[in-house]
């Protein structure tokens, strides 16, 4: 047999955000699985001083005397802590990495000599948030590297480009052999930005793997009675308010993975679970009564578990929106309490339609990737 060809990948793999760390494990997993005999799969570990600075909790003293927010958050450190400690060991024992790299200048000297790099998932190509690097376009490597994506995303909504910006994605993207993104969203902005309806639309990598492969990881249940699971990233008012009613119409508790100083004051009789790393966090939502979340991956994970669930601002976000429409499960989505229904149905979810149209979506990303890594013959295991 020939050696092994390499791919080299960047995505956010290292953020202290579940989605990011489950959907890099979930494209490394996919490929080692579908295209392992051919390739070797390693993920370019990049982590700036700006990402590593923006997920450090800071608790010192001056802080809490000048800071609200950790002035509510400080009797949850060790919580916070103990989270923080959890990523590092699946980031360390569950990924394939690279020495760590800083900067671009530090990937530029790397010498790397994959014969494919690759871009992968999650709002990588989003260039308005923190952990934001112009590496995730690959613009370290030679000018005859062959580039490809897959899933990229350019966030929840629109990005409005001033002509500078727009000209350096234009000639980022231009050097791309194949572009794959993760919504019509993203597409649109690639439309936008080459003038070229040049992207394919793939289902995000935590959605290649199947629930007996997340199984796997899970463990036996946490929480042994019932609970509403609560995922929320940015403070949505409306999700907490619908997690504290459910609790109220159905006697349930709610448990909380994710901490908000915003929120305090209504989530205050919530359980808090801030020491949830990626594997308790999986936990938490296989075995949920329902899921409440506004976080992309909340939604996707429920799809994958089966879990009864509400996508809170579904119809606004177009990820979630492209997610929902694409398994038909577009009833999930609601604005706030107002459009629930208390009834036995909010918990009677058909995911039949979702489960083939997962397995379709599969089959199609395989098929992506037989084209981008040039396997002859269009074969892979």
């Amino acid at each position: 047999m020939k050696n092994k060809k390499k791919i080299g990948a960047i995505t956010f793999h290292s953020s202290y955000n579940h989605g990011s760390v489950l959907q890099a494990y979930a494209l490394q997993e996919f490929i080692k699985r579908e295209f392992g005999k051919h390739f070797d799969y390693q993920i370019i570990n990049l982590r700036t001083e700006r990402q590593k600075k923006y997920y450090e909790k800071s608790y010192s003293l001056f802080d809490i005397k000048n800071n609200a927010k950790n002035i509510l958050l400080a009797k949850y450190k060790p919580q916070i802590l103990e989270r923080q400690k959890k990523y590092e060991l699946f980031i360390k024992n569950k990924l394939c990495l690279t020495d760590e790299y800083q900067d671009a200048d530090s990937l530029a000297k790397a010498n790397f000599n994959y014969d494919y790099y690759l871009s992968g998932s999650d709002q990588i190509w989003n260039y308005t948030i923190l952990d934001f690097d112009w590496s995730f376009f690959l613009e370290f490597c030679g000018e005859k590297t062959k580039k490809i994506s897959y899933a990229a995303s350019f966030g929840p909504k629109p990005l409005e480009l001033d002509e500078l910006t727009k000209n350096r994605l234009k000639d980022d993207l231009s050097k791309y052999k194949n572009i794959s993104v993760r919504e019509i969203g993203s597409a649109n902005m690639i439309e936008e930005i080459t003038g070229e309806n040049s992207a394919e639309i793939h289902i995000d990598p935590t959605l290649l793997l199947k629930k007996k492969d997340w199984d796997r990881l899970v463990g036996g249940r946490i929480i042994k009675d019932d609970y509403i699971l609560l995922y929320d990233l940015k403070a949505n008012k409306n999700a907490y308010k619908i997690a504290q009613k459910l609790s109220k119409v159905y006697n349930i508790p709610v448990v909380v993975v994710k901490e908000n100083a915003k929120m305090n004051f209504i989530c205050k009789n919530f359980i808090k679970k801030y020491d949830a790393g990626p594997i308790e966090f999986l936990n938490y939502v296989k075995n949920a009564k329902i899921v409440v979340s506004s976080s992309f991956h909340g939604n996707v994970f429920s799809i994958i578990f089966e879990k009864p669930f509400l996508a809170v601002g579904g119809k606004e976000d177009y990820r979630i929106r492209n997610l929902l429409k694409t398994t038909k499960l577009m009833d999930r989505a609601v604005y706030d309490e107002d459009d629930i229904s208390f009834n036995d149905r909010l918990f009677d979810v058909d995911f039949d339609v979702a489960k083939k149209t997962i397995e379709y979506e599969q089959e199609r990303s395989k098929e992506y990737f037989v084209k981008a890594l040039d396997i002859e013959g269009g074969y892979y295991e």
